[in-house]
C-alpha cells in the first residue's frame, strides 16, 4: 500500500506539469484514469485493514446492516471463522427470553436454562427426587436473587454433560417449583471460549488457541464475587456496572433509588411491567431510554425495567452492582466470553 500511495503522488506531479506544459487532453486523461484506480485500491486495502481483526471471530460472512428493535449502529464487519475454531455448538430457543436447552445429568435428559447471572448450578428438586440423583446437604446457603433472600441446600454428587464437555461433581443448590429441571450457572462458563449467538439462537464452544480473543475484545469484564459485569452507558454520561445476565429476560433492570436519582422514572416511561426472579415476582416501570451503549455500539429506545418502590432489596444494596442487562438488550447480539481472562466480544448481526 505504500507503493500504491507513492505512485499516486507521482502521478499527480506528472498531471500538474502537463497542464503547465499544454499537454494533450488524452495524455491528461489517461494519468487521471490511473490516479483513481489507485485511489480506489488504497481505499479497499485500507478497508481491508479496518476489518482483518474480526476476520476470526463470527461465524458467518459479511454481515449487511439492517433496522432492529434497538437500532444498534454497526461499526465494524465480519467475515468466516474456519471450521476447525469450533469445538462444537448447540440450538437453543430463545422463544420467552431465556436461553433454553437440554444437557445430561448423570446419563439422564434434562429441560435446562442457561443463566450467567446464577452463581451455582440450581436443580428443581422435583427433578432429583424423580430421578433418585444427587444427595441434599444439611448445609445451606443464603440465595441472592434480585428481588429477594431464600435459604437453598447444597445437592452433591451431580455430573453435567453439555457442548461435549463434562464436569465432574458440579457445585449445585436445589429450589422447589423451578419451571425447568435444571438452571445452568456461570460456573460452566469458567475455563472455556463459548460464543451466546442469540440471533442465530446457537450456543458455541471455540477452540481458545485458534480465535483471536485477546486482539479483538471489546468488552471489558470485570468479576464481582462469581458474577461477571460490563459497562454500559444511559444517556451518554451515567455508566452503569450491569451484570452480565442471561437468566434476565428483561433488558436493563436497575434500582429504584438509582432511576429515581438520575430522574429517569418521570422522564422515560412507557408502561408498567413485571419482573420475575428465581425468588419472586416485582410489577415495575418500564422505561425507554433514548441512548444507551454497549461496548462499540450505540443503541436507541433502550429498555430499562425498575422495580418499584420499596421492592428488589437486593439491588439498592448494590449485591448486583448497578443492576443486570438481559435478552432484550442482547438479543440482536452475537457474545464471546472468556470469563477467565475476563474479556468479551460483542458484535450485531
Amino acid at each position: 500500500m505504500p507503493f500504491l500511495a507513492s505512485l499516486f503522488v507521482i502521478l499527480n506531479q506528472w498531471i500538474m506539469n502537463g497542464i503547465k506544459l499544454n499537454k494533450k487532453p488524452i495524455f491528461l486523461l489517461l494519468l487521471g484514469y490511473l490516479q483513481l484506480g489507485i485511489l480506489a485500491s488504497v481505499n479497499a486495502q485500507t478497508a481491508a485493514l479496518n476489518n482483518r481483526d474480526f476476520n476470526h471471530l463470527i461465524p458467518n460472512k459479511a454481515v449487511h446492516s439492517k433496522t432492529i428493535q434497538s437500532k444498534a449502529k454497526r461499526s465494524n464487519q465480519s467475515a468466516n471463522i474456519k471450521p476447525a475454531n469450533i469445538m462444537t455448538k448447540l440450538a437453543f430457543k430463545a422463544d420467552s427470553g431465556f436461553i433454553a436447552i437440554v444437557v445430561d445429568i448423570n446419563g439422564i435428559k434434562a429441560n435446562a436454562m442457561i443463566d450467567t447471572g446464577a452463581e451455582y448450578h440450581v436443580f428443581n428438586t422435583a427433578f432429583l427426587q424423580k430421578h433418585q440423583l444427587g444427595s441434599l446437604s444439611k448445609k445451606t446457603i443464603n440465595v441472592k436473587g434480585v428481588l429477594g433472600i431464600g435459604a437453598a441446600p447444597f445437592v452433591t454428587g451431580l455430573n453435567l454433560t453439555l457442548l461435549g464437555q463434562t464436569d465432574r461433581n458440579i457445585k449445585a443448590i436445589a429450589l422447589d417449583a423451578l419451571s425447568v429441571d435444571v438452571i445452568i450457572g456461570v460456573g460452566f462458563f469458567f475455563n472455556r471460549l463459548i460464543q451466546i449467538d442469540y440471533p442465530q439462537q446457537t450456543l458455541r464452544l471455540l477452540n481458545p488457541h485458534k480465535t483471536p480473543l485477546k486482539q479483538v475484545a471489546n468488552l471489558r469484564l470485570q468479576a464481582k464475587g462469581r458474577l461477571f459485569l460490563i459497562d454500559a452507558y444511559i444517556q451518554q454520561n451515567t455508566r452503569l456496572s450491569l451484570v452480565l445476565d442471561t437468566g434476565n429476560n428483561a433488558g436493563i433492570v436497575v434500582s429504584h433509588a438509582l432511576a429515581a436519582q438520575a430522574n429517569w422514572i418521570s422522564q422515560y416511561q412507557i408502561r408498567t411491567g413485571q419482573l420475575k426472579g428465581v425468588m419472586q415476582e416485582t410489577k415495575t416501570f418500564v422505561l425507554q431510554i433514548p441512548n444507551a451503549q454497549i461496548g462499540p455500539f450505540n443503541l436507541t429506545n433502550a429498555i430499562v425495567h425498575v422495580p418499584m418502590q420499596d421492592d428488589a432489596s437486593n439491588l439498592n444494596q448494590g449485591v448486583h452492582a448497578d443492576g443486570l442487562i438481559g435478552y432484550e438488550m442482547l438479543k440482536n447480539f452475537v457474545i464471546t466470553l472468556d470469563y477467565s481472562n475476563k474479556l468479551g466480544h460483542i458484535f450485531a448481526r
